[in-house]
Formats: C-alpha cells, structure tokens, sequence
C-alpha cells in the first residue's frame, strides 16, 4: 500500500475505484478545484481527492480479509 495523499487528476480519474492491470487505486473526498489556463481564464474544474494505491494481489487479500 502507497498513500498518495492529494492528488489532483481529470474527471475520468475522480472515481472511488480504479482497478488496472496489476494496481487499484482507492479515492475519496473529492472535490473540484478552479483551473485557469495560461491567460487567467478558467477552464473545466479539475478534480482533487485522496488516493491510496494498492498492488492487486495486496487489495484481493484486503477486501478477503474484509469479508471473514
């Protein structure tokens, strides 16, 4: 397990999980953030949450361990 901390990311990332390949990633607290691009105009929210990464073998022994 990795704490992130804050991270900031795209819409497509504020999600309360993210499974890949061999990582999961477990988000929380989102919330939006003013983004202004490089004449001070704003532009679409970003996203700022709390991320935790997990290897996937580390996250299925997790959520087993949560189930007994």
């Amino acid at each position: 397990m990795k704490n992130n901390g804050t991270v900031r990311g795209e819409k497509e990332h504020a999600v309360p999980l993210a499974i890949e390949k061999d990582t999961v990633y477990v988000r929380s607290n989102f919330r939006t953030y003013a983004r202004l691009d490089k004449d001070g105009n704003e532009t679409d929210p970003g996203y700022e949450y709390e991320e935790i990464q997990y290897d996937k073998d580390e996250y299925i022994k997790l959520i087993s361990q949560k189930n007994n």
